[in-house]
């Protein structure tokens, strides 16, 4: 149950509008797509009055979103602490329990505790992993991906990428780039 205030020792204590959705979404029995986006809004919202240019996202193809790659060039050290700081306290007080909310229903829904497991299972549901896929393969893809050697997946697949981006697993590279500072024109 969402309560209306958060604990007092709270690093980052939602938002009312974060609570709110959460709220509707306890009601509903999940996160819709639209308070999904309005959440994403709300955090750019929260950055751009913070004093930062509109952050850049970039999403995966089941409509997951992440911050594009921060480009942080002629900030100086000073600057770019504030900047992390600032975009911690909008992420996470804004976004934060939406997004893993959502994750959770897109790539978890049996809600396992077994981060690999449920990868195999999200990768079956989708049909993108090869006959006889299982735990221990997928372990040694992992390892392999790493390593930059042959993976039985095919991690470049959209669907494979949707299912480990919805368990936390980064996997997708964007070309897009974020520059926090505003330029003066």
């Amino acid at each position: 149950m969402i309560k209306d205030n958060d604990d007092p020792r709270a690093t980052y204590p939602m938002t009312k509008a974060q609570r709110e959705i959460l709220k509707r979404s306890e009601a509903a029995g999940g996160v819709s797509s639209t308070d999904y986006e309005l959440a994403w809004s709300h955090y750019k919202q929260c950055v751009v009055d913070k004093g930062y240019s509109t952050p850049v996202l970039d999403r995966y193809p089941n409509g997951l979103y992440f911050v594009a790659r921060i480009n942080a060039e002629g900030m100086t050290d000073e600057q770019r602490n504030k900047f992390n700081k600032d975009d911690g306290v909008c992420f996470n007080t804004e976004v934060i329990y939406v997004n893993d909310t959502y994750a959770l229903q897109l790539g978890n829904p049996q809600m396992i505790n077994d981060v690999n497991q449920a990868a195999v299972n999200c990768l079956k549901r989708e049909n993108v992993a090869p006959k006889g896929y299982t735990k221990k393969l997928f372990e040694q893809d992992e390892k392999n991906r790493l390593q930059d050697e042959h993976t039985e997946l095919n991690y470049s697949d959209p669907k494979v990428q949707s299912c480990l981006a919805a368990l936390g697993i980064t996997t997708m590279e964007s070309d897009k780039v974020w520059r926090p500072a505003k330029t003066s024109s």
